[in-house]
């Protein structure tokens, strides 16, 4: 009898803990603060091949947390490098994320200055002329004009990441993220995650996929795993179908 009793309150205690597991599983919420749940795309691939310890290098980073792709792994321990241009918002990362290495710089295909041009939208900033003019032409207005230095991501990866390609790379470069893809020595890095914006900015939403950017980064032996629209998100072949 009591053999039976113990028994009895074993089982419904492994059963127990199965139901609170699932119930736990199920009710588990997942934030992304990325503009379309790049994050957390980007999350699920890392998590399917045993990846934790993620590097990553965010260009045009803007701000620490609102519309960023990289503070879910940030909050988890992971460390990277930001690059920003606006100094107001590398204020910001200094304060919100130290441990992270927040560069007020822009990047370009080579080292040099260029013009920034900083529109009544932050997020559309841009080192392109031709970008900002056509979104001058949308309804939006240039309000400020600035030479900055500007660093190329071989120069960051070569001095930041001790020469050996970060995990994860991120690039919102506004009208030049096909000269930053292109200017990549894919040769020499191969992350294993790529996100870039590949779409062109129309305020109904109806731009134009660049298909020469895409073609190229699949080129270099990667796959295009999704697209949110605004952003395509490559893993190296290799990498992934092991």
């Amino acid at each position: 009898m009591i053999l039976n009793k113990l028994k009895n309150i074993l089982s419904h205690s492994k059963s127990n803990k199965t139901l609170n597991e699932r119930h736990d599983y199920l009710n588990a919420e997942k934030k992304s603060f990325s503009q379309s749940g790049e994050d957390l795309i980007v999350d699920y691939i890392f998590n399917a091949r045993g990846i934790k310890d993620i590097s990553y290098l965010d260009i045009g980073a803007n701000h620490p947390l609102y519309l960023n792709n990289t503070y879910i792994f940030y909050q988890r321990g992971c460390r990277g490098v930001n690059i920003e241009p606006n100094p107001k918002m590398i204020e910001r990362f200094l304060k919100i994320r130290p441990f992270d290495i927040s560069i007020p710089s822009g990047v370009a295909p080579k080292e040099g200055e260029m013009i920034y041009y900083e529109l009544d939208t932050p997020e559309l900033n841009t080192f392109s002329k031709e970008a900002a003019l056509n979104m001058s032409e949308k309804g939006h207005y240039i309000h400020k004009e600035t030479p900055i230095s500007v660093i190329t991501i071989n120069g960051i990866i070569e001095k930041h990441f001790h020469n050996k390609a970060p995990n994860l790379v991120f690039i919102d470069a506004e009208g030049m993220d096909f000269e930053l893809v292109q200017s990549f020595d894919f040769q020499k890095y191969k992350p294993e995650v790529f996100c870039v914006e590949s779409v062109s900015y129309e305020l109904d939403g109806s731009g134009i996929k660049n298909d020469k950017l895409i073609n190229h980064i699949i080129s270099q032996g990667y796959l295009l795993y999704a697209d949110t629209n605004i952003n395509s998100i490559f893993v190296r072949k290799d990498f992934w179908l092991k």
